[in-house]
């Protein structure tokens, strides 16, 4: 017994020297991971004055860090390592392209820019912040992005993150090209030609508020979208959908022209949404050939509407809703192809609309 006793003691008394070393040599590691912090403004011995010599002079894992002092920066940005880009705070750290071209072009994975004022880009089909090339993991959040003729503009990103930003006074705040996995949440998408433009696939976007733009989101080709707890307000157009296979699910749309319209999308899952005092809280518009597939080969299937509140319905009875049904002709004249369309009403229902408002905020 005193022997096993004996032997435990040592155990303990290895234990205790090895795990100390164990713990320094993790911690000397994980700091070593951190990189290094290069600092831009300010009055710090060794700051740059351009945020391009500090990007130019970092490396993977570095962190660039603006301080507001010396801003606004008149600068366009390249980006091609994995940094991070830090502003001090969003609203006084300003990046400005004068009208030049496009405000930040990225040309790498895991870039994240966060704290500024991005604006004017100037030219037409410039952006804020631009990246494509199938690139992936990238973040923006905490920025104001203002004054472009495209906010954001991702060309086949994988893996994308956007969220507590405004974006404002752009033609399109958020123009998605056949990206893959993102997540919009948490951001003010105001007085826009178009809030976001997307055709891409499982993009999931929430919590977002969309006021005064006259279209909030047009998701032109999207698949396995999932758009949740927004609020639509005050805009000529809310949500259009072109896509299939998505769910709708307790947003609010209020006071705009038209809260949701469906351009040929199936497979439509409209459930639990506030439709309150819009001019025309829903409407739809399906070509003959994807209704008589839905009806005959049962490829698709048409969109089914559950449990929505109708502030202009007040009753459990099937709450009608209209849409129009239409033909293309198409016609050679001389030597040019023309094409007409005639459109037919047609209408379908919420089965089982909800008597009272869903509490929806953001």
């Amino acid at each position: 017994m005193k022997k096993c006793f004996a032997i435990v003691i040592f155990i303990i008394l290895i234990g205790t020297c090895i795990i100390p070393v164990i713990a320094q040599n993790i911690k000397k590691a994980l700091l070593e991971s951190i990189g290094n912090w290069l600092y831009v403004g300010g009055s710090g011995p060794g700051n740059y004055s351009r945020i391009k010599d500090a990007i130019d002079n970092a490396s993977d894992g570095d962190t660039v860090f603006v301080y507001d002092d010396s801003s606004p920066y008149f600068e366009q940005l390249k980006i091609n390592k994995s940094i991070s880009l830090l502003g001090e705070k969003k609203e006084t750290t300003v990046i400005d392209s004068n009208n030049t071209g496009t405000t930040i072009t990225l040309y790498y994975n895991e870039i994240r820019i966060s704290g500024f004022t991005i604006q004017n880009s100037g030219l037409r089909h410039a952006s804020g912040i631009f990246a494509g090339e199938f690139f992936s993991k990238i973040t923006v959040d905490n920025v104001i992005i203002q004054n472009h003729d495209m906010g954001i503009r991702f060309n086949y990103i994988t893996d994308l993150f956007l969220h507590d930003n405004v974006f404002r006074t752009n033609k399109h705040g958020i123009y998605l090209n056949y990206c893959t996995r993102g997540t919009i949440t948490r951001n003010i998408i105001m007085n826009n030609e178009e809030g976001i433009v997307s055709f891409s696939e499982f993009i999931c976007i929430s919590f977002n508020l969309f006021h005064d733009n006259v279209q909030a989101v047009l998701l032109y080709e999207d698949y396995y979208a999932n758009i949740f707890n927004n609020v639509f307000e005050n805009n000529i157009g809310g949500l259009e959908l072109g896509g299939s296979w998505s769910t709708i699910q307790k947003n609010s749309f209020k006071n705009n022209s038209i809260g949701l319209h469906i351009n040929d999308g199936v497979r439509y899952k409209i459930i639990r949404n506030n439709f309150i005092d819009n001019e025309n809280s829903c409407s739809f518009s399906y070509s003959a050939l994807v209704k008589i597939m839905c009806l005959f080969f049962g490829i698709f299937r048409l969109n089914k509407f559950r449990g929505n509140y109708w502030s202009d319905h007040n009753s459990s009875s099937p709450r009608k809703i209209n849409g129009t049904i239409h033909i293309n002709i198409f016609y050679w004249y001389g030597h040019f192809l023309y094409s007409y369309s005639i459109y037919y009403k047609w209408y379908t229902y919420d089965l089982f609309p909800a008597k009272e408002p869903f509490n929806i905020g953001v």
